[in-house]
């Protein structure tokens, strides 16, 4: 069994099967064998190691090996300063408290407290959190996972929701100046426990029996759904969404079949029940959109009928020129799949694609294991349930060009109209692309990690950083991170390029350099090496640079770069590596691109 084949396998069991044996899913863990690519501390006041199985097996359900750490019972400040935790380098600082057992004493007096104590304990809890964020920021490189608070039954009763901060508004804003705090630090996320628990109801969530005997009150169904989050809040904080929903048409975005029953006589918009669960679907699909994730069709249908309907059918959420890519027609759907791929300019594995007929599903997971190919319920009104529990279109924050996203994809297409039968040149010219080549700063950190955790053919090194590992970069001495913007006549790409050098003695070594593939073919890496040979000139105490080239299966496009810009092969164990001396140095020209440094 390959490893990708497992993660698709734990994929569906997590997602079919609501009693999961978590055991059973451990020994299809057991059959591959790769090491850990996710490491995870985990610390508060409850007995954290229960929660291993689960989310081991959640995390290689977003193709996560994950390794755990548990600190000792309430330990969670101290725990920060132990050498076993440096030792560990986690990826991953997951911090889960119980603020009844933070605070006994308050709470065990919560409903003889005024106001202003209550907001005094809000504050504490607050507080602590801080303390221990700023701490683990400090000592650790980690992304924070912080999990919030579910509501408990109130003591108070009914009048405890007519009461002027009760206990359920105390917990309110407990969350909500949780999500406060968390927002304000681009390295930390809010595991969403409270969600969990909504979705199972405190009855079932929560069992004081377990409490006093394990201290851990979640039943396993709360302990699944703590799983679920944490695929979701992994696949947001390590950059792992993919980049596009692939649809299907008949019995996905309406009901029926458009070429038996016509534009007008399908399922879709308000008035039936069929049609209304159809229209729901395709509104939180729209969403999507709007988050940043590209929208493509793969159907097996006339292309006419479709443009019909989709002009006929002015009262659907979607629209035609939502869609980044199409590939309507008869061809098999895997066919179609690698045609978006090709159109998009994007991987395999940065296509999810959701159809409602399990023999295209099947068909398509035995020729495209890389997409991931999810079968919709059989009843439409649960599609959005469906797209929900789908943990590939996380993002832990949006950049600005998430929200451009579609736009930036809809100007390529009239980009290539412009490029049809004309001299390569011409085109570039024609384009009228101008570039900023400046130093990044603490505003670039999450773009950056962006690119780290997304950029596979223009990459050289292939290594991917975490948002604590890029901070550090932009606040060491030793290192210089340079970004590049681009525009053209036709829109704004953002930030496309980024270069990391790295100056240790006489030499400066090139530790990352790496582009968006949108940006690829047009001389922009010609603009950005220049911009580092400048660089490296001024520093008239060093002698050398040198760039550091490890092949992947996805950056062979790279593979003569280095010698393209001058520099010469020299031995290296574990990479290739190329250097380059002061004397050496030329500057290639790039006349089709205006360039700017700050």
């Amino acid at each position: 069994m390959t490893a990708q084949t497992c993660f698709a396998d734990i994929f569906d069991l997590l997602r079919n099967e609501p009693a999961v044996d978590y055991r059973k899913a451990s020994r299809m863990l057991r059959e591959i064998e790769m090491p850990a690519d996710l490491r995870v501390a985990m610390m508060g006041n409850m007995t954290l190691d229960l929660l291993i199985p689960c989310l081991r097996v959640a995390a290689a359900s977003v193709g996560q090996v994950a390794e755990f750490q548990a600190a000792p019972f309430g330990q969670h400040m101290q725990h920060l300063h132990d050498e076993a935790l440096a030792s560990f380098r986690p990826d991953i600082l997951l911090l889960a408290l119980s603020p009844d057992v933070m605070r006994p004493d308050g709470f065990a007096r919560f409903q003889a407290m005024t106001v202003e104590e209550r907001q005094a304990l809000r504050d504490g809890i607050i507080a602590e959190i801080e303390e221990w964020m700023a701490a683990a920021i400090s000592r650790t490189a980690a992304t924070l996972m912080i999990a919030n608070f579910p509501s408990p039954r109130s003591a108070g009763g009914l009048a405890d929701l007519a009461s002027e901060y009760g206990e359920q508004e105390f917990y309110l804003d407990l969350n909500h100046a949780l999500i406060r705090t968390v927002r304000g630090q681009p390295r930390a996320l809010i595991l969403d426990v409270a969600a969990a628990a909504a979705r199972v109801g405190t009855r079932q969530a929560i069992d004081a029996r377990l409490q006093h005997l394990a201290k851990l009150s979640w039943t396993q169904p709360m302990i699944r759904e703590v799983g679920q989050a944490f695929a979701h809040a992994v696949v947001g904080s390590r950059g792992l969404a993919r980049k596009c929903l692939v649809l299907d048409l008949d019995n996905t975005l309406w009901g029926g079949v458009v070429g038996e029953d016509g534009p007008h006589g399908v399922h879709i918009g308000p008035g039936d029940m069929v049609g209304e669960a159809f229209h729901s679907f395709q509104l939180r699909v729209r969403a999507l959109k709007e988050r940043g994730i590209l929208l493509a069709l793969c159907s097996k249908n006339n292309p006419a009928d479709v443009e019909e309907i989709f002009r006929e059918r002015g009262d659907m959420p979607l629209k035609l020129s939502d869609m980044a890519a199409t590939a309507v027609g008869w061809q098999p759907k895997h066919e179609g799949l690698e045609q978006i791929a090709r159109t998009l300019n994007i991987g395999l594995d940065a296509l999810v694609f959701l159809d409602d007929n399990p023999a295209e599903i099947a068909a398509v997971r035995a020729h495209l294991p890389q997409v991931q190919s999810v079968l919709l319920p059989a009843e439409p009104a649960y599609y959005v349930d469906a797209l929900d529990e789908l943990p590939w279109f996380e993002k832990g924050r949006l950049t600005a060009e998430d929200s451009g996203k579609a736009e930036q994809y809809a100007i390529a297409v009239r980009r290539d109209a412009l490029k049809v039968e004309r001299d390569p040149e011409d085109y570039l010219r024609l384009l009228e692309m101008r570039a900023v080549i400046r130093e990044a700063d603490s505003a670039d950190l999450l773009r950056l990690h962006q690119l780290f955790a997304k950029t596979n053919q223009f990459n050289l090194t292939a290594k991917r950083l975490g948002l604590g590992e890029i901070e550090a970069l932009l606040q060491d001495d030793a290192h210089q991170v340079g970004v590049a913007e681009l525009r053209d006549k036709f829109g704004n790409l953002g930030t496309v390029a980024l270069y990391v050098l790295r100056r240790n003695g006489h030499v400066l070594t090139i530790d990352h350099l790496m582009m968006s593939c949108r940006a690829m073919g047009r001389g922009l890496e010609d603009a950005l090496m220049n911009d580092i040979k400048q660089r490296f000139l001024a520093m008239d105490d060093v002698p050398l640079i040198q760039g550091l080239y490890v092949p992947t299966p996805k950056n062979s496009v790279v593979s003569g770069f280095y010698e393209q810009q001058g520099f010469e092969r020299a031995p290296q164990t574990g990479c290739l590596a190329y250097r380059l001396g002061r004397t050496d140095v030329r500057l290639k020209p790039c006349n089709m691109i205006k360039v700017e440094n700050e």
